[in-house]
Order: C-alpha cells, then structure tokens, then sequence
C-alpha cells in the first residue's frame, strides 16, 4: 500500500481535514492546524506526489483490470482519484471519527467537494477557500479570448518547469546556501523548514505540482460532472471564502475571471454562504490565518450546536 503523510491534533469530535490548495504540500495549512485544534481532531495531509506522501500509481490501459479502475477513478492526477486516496486513507489507514468537516484550497476544494458528493454520510459541513468552475477554462475560438488559460499554461505551469529544471540541476540548492531563495513562511519548526527546503530541491514533488495543475480543468469537470449525479444532502452545510481577490499579483482581468467562475460554483450549491474577507488573497489567507480561522471557527461551532439538538 502506498505511503500517505498525514498528521492530526487535536481530539474529540468534529474531525476536520484540511485539503492544501493546488500544488501545495499540507505545510500551508500548519499555522490553521494549530489555531482550529481547540474545535476538535483537526488533521492536515499530502496527496499523492507531494510532501511526504509516495507518488501515485500509475495504471496500464492496456489491462482490463486496470483500465477499468482507470475508467471509474480517472488519471492519477485528478480530484476522483484523490477522493478514492483519502477514502482510503481516514477509513483504512488511518480512520477517522465521523462526521467531518472538510477544509478546501483551490484544488483542495475541487476534492473535498468531490468526496462530500460520493460519501455524504461521512461529512458534516464543507469550508471551499478560493473554489474555481470549470467555466474558468472555457476556451473561445482562441486561447486569447481567455487570458486564464494562456496565464495557467504559458506562465504558471512554465515557472514550475523551470523550478524544477532548476531543482535538477541542483541550482534550488545553491541558492538556498547563498540566501537568494526564500521559502514560505508557514512555520518556525527546524523540521518543517527542512522539509521545506527538500522540497524545493525535488524534481518529483515539483513533477508532482506540475501534473496538479496540468490536471486541474478534468479534476473540475470531474466534480462537477459528480455533483449533476450526487446532489448534496441538505444536512450538508457549505460556506465558501475568499479574499477581495484572488492573487494581488495578478491583473484585474485575471482575478475578474476567478471571481466569476467561483460566483458560478456557489450559485450551483444551494443554500451555500460566501465569506469575503477584507484585503485577502489567496497568500494572506494561509499566511495571516486569524481571520480565515475565525469564520471557519464560527461555521463549525454552528454545525456543532445543529448536532447536538439533533441528538436530543
């Protein structure tokens, strides 16, 4: 069976699981880990590929028992696959005390979301931060008529090639030592900022961010394609978050284009409650976690309340 890093704080009843956002190891969510612990069991993992977790499988079309799991689960790269690796994970691996609250990134969204929809026995309430549509890569007749995608692949997915040309050549390393690469500052722990660093070092896990992103249009079909089949329950409470943009380093048209394709996601989760937070991005929400840490502390305290009168 294959190795899934994952770490827990906290005890008692809710579970949360914080799903890191695309390409991220479960170290952006360190800081929010240890602020949520007083709500109940609050756990961070890595999906396949990145941090400390073993890549994923890959399986051979040309066997039919493979290409059948292909078929129903998809690439190894995609939201459905990692629903079925965090299935597996906190009910075998690793169980985990239901019900659950699930906390997603971006990507991280995309899984959680696709999870409540095959599994809504297991969870209570779902937290989406910065959710994307599909729509958001809607190609016109050229990849001009949408600046995203032309940022996704021209830029975005270019620098992590070049950051991982970089790793293999050895030159992330150097410049660790000479001080001109600086690493996010999620903790103070000597051993997260080595792992950090080995990271950045890694032209796996860059490979493994890489295929995450390049992925990242299936996984959305995929979930969505879930949600036209499974509806969620109406037990199942959602609050999504963002911050007045995306990502300040981004133009206007391209935090536009985020904007619109998230408004079209919660229109299609009825009963959903959008949290804006005031000059947040997608950087200070996992870096300053006070505030995004207060409005999931105040969701959770409400489902907790919800349950105990259904108890009674």
């Amino acid at each position: 069976m294959l190795f899934r890093s994952i770490n827990c704080t906290g005890t008692g009843s809710p579970t949360l699981i914080l799903d890191a956002p695309t390409g991220r190891s479960s170290d952006v969510f360190l800081k929010l880990q240890s602020t949520l612990a007083s709500l109940g069991t609050v756990c961070i993992y890595d999906r396949a590929g990145l941090g400390l977790s073993d890549v994923a499988v890959g399986l051979n079309a040309s066997d039919p028992g493979e290409a059948a799991v292909l078929n129903a689960l998809g690439p190894e790269t995609t939201a459905v696959r990692m629903v079925s690796d965090l299935h597996r994970l906190i009910t075998f691996a690793r169980p985990l005390q239901r019900p659950l609250v699930l906390v997603g990134s971006e990507l991280g969204a995309a899984v959680v979301r696709g999870y409540a929809h095959l599994h809504p026995e297991d969870v209570g309430g779902l937290v989406l931060i910065d959710p994307a549509h599909p729509s958001l890569f809607n190609h016109g007749p050229s990849d001009e008529d949408n600046p995203w995608i032309d940022h996704w692949h021209s830029h975005l997915i270019f620098s992590f090639r070049l950051l991982q040309l970089s790793a293999l050549m050895g030159l992330n390393r150097l410049g660790l030592l000479a001080g001109q690469l600086s690493l996010p500052n999620f903790s103070e722990c000597e051993t997260v900022i080595a792992k950090q660093k080995h990271e950045i070092c890694d032209g796996f896990h860059i490979q493994a961010a890489i295929d995450e992103h390049r992925s990242m249009n299936v996984s959305l079909h995929q979930v969505e394609e879930i949600a036209g089949k499974w509806p969620l329950p109406p037990s199942i409470h959602t609050t999504v978050i963002s911050g007045d943009k995306f990502d300040v380093d981004l133009t206007s048209e391209l935090n536009d284009l985020w904007s619109k394709a998230m408004h079209t996601l919660i229109q299609r989760i009825p009963g959903s409650n959008h949290v804006v937070i005031p000059g947040g991005d997608r950087h200070t929400l996992h870096q300053n976690t006070d505030a995004l840490s207060a409005v999931i502390m105040k969701f959770v305290s409400g489902l907790s309340l919800e349950l105990a009168d259904e108890e009674k």
